[in-house]
């Protein structure tokens, strides 16, 4: 499995556990889960600088139930892609949209089909009331 948006790839894995349910996990669930799902054979301590890694980039979240500790996705994959392609295109484009796709029609060259979708998306935003 690649990483993908700024994600290790073993972060990336770990994130498909939380982003599969629309619940949140116990330690134990998910050293299962790393262990006998996986494969893996971790310690503790590994899975838990993982999900310490992961709170740190703001996509994982944790708490407390009694005597429990709980992790839950804080962003779901949709949001984790937007945010990345935000700050993709803010740091490769300098923020401009347009920028990125003169880059992609240069180098890949879009399909007339790709085109007509950007010319029917864009013709959708502008008719919105208060357009951008």
């Amino acid at each position: 499995m690649p990483s993908i948006y700024g994600l290790t790839e073993i972060e990336t894995e770990l994130m498909e556990l939380f982003w599969s349910r629309d619940t949140s996990f116990t330690f134990s669930e998910i050293l299962h889960y790393c262990n006998e799902v996986k494969g893996h054979g971790w310690a503790q301590t590994t899975v838990h600088t993982f999900l310490t890694r992961l709170i740190q980039k703001g996509v994982l979240e944790s708490g407390r139930k009694g005597y429990k500790r709980f992790y839950y996705a804080a962003v779901s994959r949709e949001e984790l892609a937007h945010q990345y392609a935000s700050r993709f295109v803010e740091e490769s484009y300098g923020g401009s949209v347009k920028n990125l796709l003169v880059s992609l029609n240069y180098h890949s060259g879009l399909s007339k089909d790709e085109l007509l979708e950007l010319r029917r998306l864009l013709d959708q935003e502008l008719d919105k009331p208060e357009s951008r």
